[in-house]
């Protein structure tokens, strides 16, 4: 028997609008309210105008933690995308299933360690390039032109500094005097046959790596100019 017809309609989208729709569906996931900054945003990554969107996640110490780049090379031409857009679906999942979980993951992320994203983004160099357009730009779409760079991450090394208790080591330090004796063994200053004493030893601890590294990236197949990687300490 045959299985039911599904019918898929694609439809034809610009990159650069698929972009601006995962630049904002990004945006308010991990917690952007201001929705004029948003659409700002989205319209500045329209034009090309911006190159990455980053977001850090600072933790209740108000310490950078992670890291989330959605980055977005440069465009030449106007290249189009068919996607399946139908039931509500967001530009994020009609691009790239993969790209939609790990946002999701990362929105669970930010909430379970209690830690509070922080927004920033990188002009394009396009926009670099031309310093008069990029600033008459920011002025219409209500962005700075310049922008504050995003904070170097901060690892929390508190445990990884504490030493662990050395073991005791025993030494065996039994003293067997010769048959003929010295005058200073003949007084009995020598150590008794099977003298045992406590030896405090040090444990060398291991290098601790300060790095941080990407953790994850992904790159739908539909826009392979895209990307989305998460940063964190990683120990080895």
């Amino acid at each position: 028997m045959a299985g039911p017809k599904v019918n898929i309609k694609l439809q034809v989208v610009p990159v650069t609008t698929v972009r601006s729709g995962v630049s904002g569906e990004f945006l308010k996931t991990l917690g952007m309210t201001h929705q004029p900054t948003m659409q700002g945003i989205q319209q500045a990554v329209l034009e090309g105008l911006v190159e990455s969107i980053v977001v850090v996640a600072f933790n209740l110490a108000q310490v950078p933690k992670e890291r989330y780049t959605l980055r977005m090379d440069a465009i030449t031409g106007n290249p189009t995308i068919k996607l399946d857009l139908s039931g509500d679906k967001s530009y994020t999942e009609a691009l790239d299933t993969g790209l939609a979980g790990m946002v999701a993951f990362i929105s669970t992320r930010l909430i379970t360690k209690k830690f509070t994203p922080k927004f920033y983004f990188v002009w394009s160099a396009y926009a670099n390039a031309n310093p008069g357009h990029l600033h008459a730009a920011a002025k219409r779409l209500g962005l700075a032109a310049d922008q504050e760079m995003s904070p170097d991450l901060v690892p929390d090394l508190s445990h990884e500094l504490v030493r662990p208790p050395s073991p005791p080591v025993w030494e065996d330090t039994s003293y067997r005097p010769p048959a003929a004796q010295p005058a200073m063994f003949n007084q009995g200053s020598y150590k008794p046959d099977g003298y045992m004493t406590y030896v405090s030893t040090s444990i060398p601890l291991p290098p601790i790596n300060t790095a941080y590294k990407p953790v994850m990236t992904v790159t739908p197949a539909k826009d392979k100019g895209l990307s989305l990687t998460m940063e964190g300490l990683v120990k080895t």
